[in-house]
């Protein structure tokens, strides 16, 4: 028995002498003191210039990709193919300075013509405003839906830049709203003038199903709501002429009786688009290159629409010397 008991006392002390202690069938290993951690050198830090917050810093890519949405444009549609699903769908984006259904009308961003904004005391924005007075003015009786064509005879006469200044002027009063359209398909520059790119508009509302909702861009002038033009469609003619854009500028004059629905388009004599709106709306605004585009040229054009339409022609560039220097002396 005493052989026994010293075989046990001696096998005791050699397990208290191991590292190693065995526990519920788990080997536990006795810690070891750590190896001092040598200082990292210190490294210098990449410096990242952000305008405007658009710099980012780009994410690290992981060893395999996560699956995103991707944009795809096919056609006249702008469409996002989300992962795992077959058939693309039609979703609203707007892309540009700012991703978001609502943009802030930047003057520094904005196009010098733009003179309602930019340069609101000058005697241009002051024509703008007389020709913001007389549309109110005979809105009553010649302009039911309040609904405006902004056209020339030919191209480079300045319709564009009177539509957004109009759009712009008629904003800024105390009762109206505006509604400001982008109707030329063939080269649309209401985004350009705004310091703006949107990949969705009108467009893409007559090319699908998306809500119009969806499509309109407010400004943070409460009172001024943008149609952008959207995407290059194949057939310009062809969609200005589709029983939708009928129904759209219905359901416009419907749902917006409160406001002006000013549409910027080609000219007359280069395409037909003109044509095909100027016989769905109220008034139509004639823009005319002072000095420089031929009378018989407007003449020619104005054969294919309704002249009791006309509101009234802005001569743009007419230069009044004596009408300037009189506002500068009597501001």
């Amino acid at each position: 028995m005493s052989r026994i008991q010293d075989a046990l006392k001696k096998a005791e002390q050699e397990s208290l002498a191991t590292s190693a202690t065995v526990r519920d069938n788990t080997v536990v290993e006795e810690p070891q003191p750590a190896a001092p951690m040598a200082k990292p050198e210190p490294q210098s830090q990449p410096v990242t210039s952000v305008v405007e917050s658009s710099a980012v810093k780009e994410p690290e890519i992981p060893a395999e990709p996560l699956e995103r949405e991707r944009v795809e444009p096919q056609s006249d549609k702008l469409t996002v193919t989300k992962p795992n699903e077959s058939k693309p769908t039609p979703v609203p984006v707007a892309s540009g300075r700012k991703t978001s259904q609502k943009i802030d009308l930047n003057p520094a961003l904005l196009d010098e013509h733009l003179v309602s904004l930019t340069k609101p005391f000058s005697l241009a924005s002051e024509q703008v405003k007389k020709l913001r007075t007389k549309i109110i003015l005979s809105a009553p009786e010649r302009l039911p839906n309040k609904t405006i064509l902004i056209t020339s005879a030919v191209p480079r006469e300045g319709k564009t830049t009177i539509a957004v200044n109009l759009a712009l002027s008629l904003a800024q009063g105390l009762d109206e709203y505006v509604l400001l359209v982008d109707c030329d398909f063939r080269k649309p520059e209401i985004s350009k003038y705004l310091g703006m790119e949107f990949n969705l508009g009108l467009s893409n509302y007559l090319t699908s199903d998306i809500d119009l909702s969806s499509v309109l861009v407010k400004t943070d002038l409460s009172r001024l709501t943008i149609l952008p033009m959207g995407l290059a469609p194949a057939k310009p003619s062809e969609l200005l002429a589709s029983e939708r854009m009928t129904h759209l500028i219905e359901d416009l004059q419907s749902r917006y009786q409160d406001r002006y629905i000013i549409f910027d388009t080609t000219s007359l004599m280069s395409t037909s688009e003109a044509d095909i709106l100027a016989s769905q709306v109220d008034g139509i605004v004639i823009v005319v290159r002072y000095g420089e585009t031929d009378r018989d040229v407007v003449k020619q054009a104005l054969k294919n629409i309704d002249r009791d339409k006309i509101i009234g022609v802005v001569f743009n560039g007419a230069d009044y010397r004596t009408s300037s220097f009189y506002y500068q002396e009597t501001r």
